[in-house]
């Protein structure tokens, strides 16, 4: 039976070639984003085992560990900066295939939300984007009302852990009052001190969630113990 979906998208890659967004190669028979060789270099992180992380979370769980200058970087970067947010949606639904082999669910998934002047300038809030994708395969809901930005911060990028923790504490409103019994997943696109992670989790335990794991898309390498976590 001819495939005419396939012929036709043969036909485009011949006309508008896709090239890797890392290393420039014209993609032939890998993702639209990446070509196999790049996107096979990311060191995943298995999920199964409990991840020694800084965090005050029940439990914790990270799709890959994010390095700077390479593909895990690049990932995070299109899906943040550039307005990539097909590519946040498949990489929710990757994370959302390992959390379900191994029955990894929660009520629903809280993304931390962004200060409604910094979503207007992006456009879209990026973790929100990729937990949609994670809520597609595991089928729990994403609840973006329960937890506020409240306060505006600068950007974590260049604090160290200290300032970090400072720049974050009182910028975050719980407007649900009461979390008893929920088990609950908080989710960022990127863990790096677990600062901005922790205030979120602090919150939610004392409206009195049963359980709160934190959930990214990247961990930190060198910021939390990972050893015999890669896959």
């Amino acid at each position: 039976m001819i495939n005419f979906k396939e012929i036709g998208e043969t036909f485009l890659n011949l006309i508008f070639p896709c090239y890797c967004n890392f290393c420039e190669r014209k993609i032939s028979d890998g993702d639209i984003y990446f070509c196999n060789e790049c996107y096979n270099s990311l060191h995943y992180l298995d999920v199964t085992k409990k991840q020694k992380t800084k965090l005050q979370s029940d439990d914790s769980c990270s799709l890959f560990i994010f390095d700077h200058d390479a593909v895990s970087q690049k990932i995070i970067h299109l899906i943040k900066y550039s307005g990539k947010q097909n590519l946040g949606v498949k990489m929710g639904k990757e994370f959302g295939m390992k959390l379900n082999a191994h029955n990894i669910t929660a009520d629903f998934i809280i993304p931390i939300p962004l200060h409604k002047s910094r979503k207007k300038e992006r456009g879209y809030n990026q973790s929100e984007v990729i937990a949609k994708g994670i809520s597609q395969i595991l089928k729990i809901p994403v609840e973006t009302d329960i937890i506020k930005r409240d306060k505006y911060t600068k950007s974590q990028t260049k604090l160290n852990r200290e300032e970090r923790e400072t720049n974050v504490r009182g910028a975050f409103l719980v407007k649900e009052s009461n979390l008893e019994g929920k088990e609950i997943f908080i989710f960022d696109d990127v863990i790096t001190s677990g600062a901005t992670i922790n205030e979120c989790i602090k919150l939610l335990k004392e409206r009195g969630a049963k359980k709160v794991m934190a959930l990214s898309l990247a961990l930190a390498r060198n910021t939390h113990d990972m050893s015999a976590l890669i896959t």
